[in-house]
C-alpha cells in the first residue's frame, strides 16, 4: 500500500473514533506525518533539481540574462505566431491567460507531446530565448546546441524560441495541454 492510501485509510478511521481527544491526538500524529512526507519528497525532488542543473552545466549550456525585458519577448513571440490571429478569436481562446492557448484551442498546426518533444531535440538550435509566462526573467542561451526538451521539464509555462522567432517550444503547467513546438512554415 502507498503512502498516501495508508494516510487516506488511516483518515477514515478516525471518523469512527468516538473519544474526541483521542481523535484529535490521533489525527495531529497523522498531520505530522503528512508534513514529514512532504517534507522529504521536497528535499528529493530539490536534489533532483540540482542533479539536473549540473547535467545542464556539464554540457555547456549557460542561461544569460537577456537583454529584451519578457513583455518585449511576448510582444515578439505574438508578432512572430499570432499576428493573423484576430483579436475576437484572441478573447475567445484567453490569450491573455497564456500564451499557449494558441495551440491548446487548435489556432495554430503545432506537434504535441512526445512529438513536440522530439521535434525541439532534433531541431539545429545555436542560440535561443527563454522566458516564463508568469515571470520577470529572460534568458538568452547562446550555445543552444545541446539544449534538450528534458531541460524544461521542472519549468511551467516556459517558452524557447530561436534568436529569428521562426520556430517555438512550450511547456505548460497543464499536464493534459503541451508541451507543444510550431515552426513557421
Amino acid at each position: 500500500m502507498k503512502i498516501n492510501e495508508w494516510l487516506f485509510h488511516e483518515l477514515c478511521k478516525l471518523e469512527k473514533i468516538e473519544d474526541e481527544i483521542e481523535r484529535e491526538a490521533q489525527c495531529k500524529l497523522l498531520e505530522e506525518i503528512q508534513y514529514s512526507i512532504n517534507k522529504y519528497e521536497n528535499h528529493i525532488n530539490d536534489y533532483k533539481e540540482q542533479l539536473h542543473h549540473a547535467d545542464i552545466v556539464k554540457r555547456g549550456i549557460i542561461f544569460e540574462k537577456s537583454e529584451l525585458s519578457s513583455s518585449q519577448l511576448k510582444d515578439k513571440w505574438k508578432q512572430a505566431f499570432i499576428k493573423d490571429l484576430t483579436e475576437e478569436i484572441k478573447r475567445e481562446i484567453y490569450i491573455h491567460q497564456f500564451l499557449w492557448h494558441t495551440f491548446s484551442y487548435d489556432k495554430l498546426d503545432a506537434k504535441e507531446k512526445s512529438k513536440a518533444r522530439q521535434a525541439f531535440n532534433r531541431k539545429k538550435k545555436s542560440s535561443v530565448y527563454v522566458f516564463f509566462q508568469n515571470k520577470e526573467e529572460t534568458y538568452y542561451i547562446a550555445n543552444a546546441q545541446n539544449l534538450k526538451a528534458s531541460d524544461f521539464d521542472y519549468d511551467y509555462d516556459v517558452y524557447i524560441l530561436d534568436e529569428s522567432f521562426k520556430w517555438t517550444y512550450i511547456r505548460t503547467h497543464e499536464s493534459m495541454c503541451g508541451p507543444y513546438y510550431y515552426s513557421i512554415k
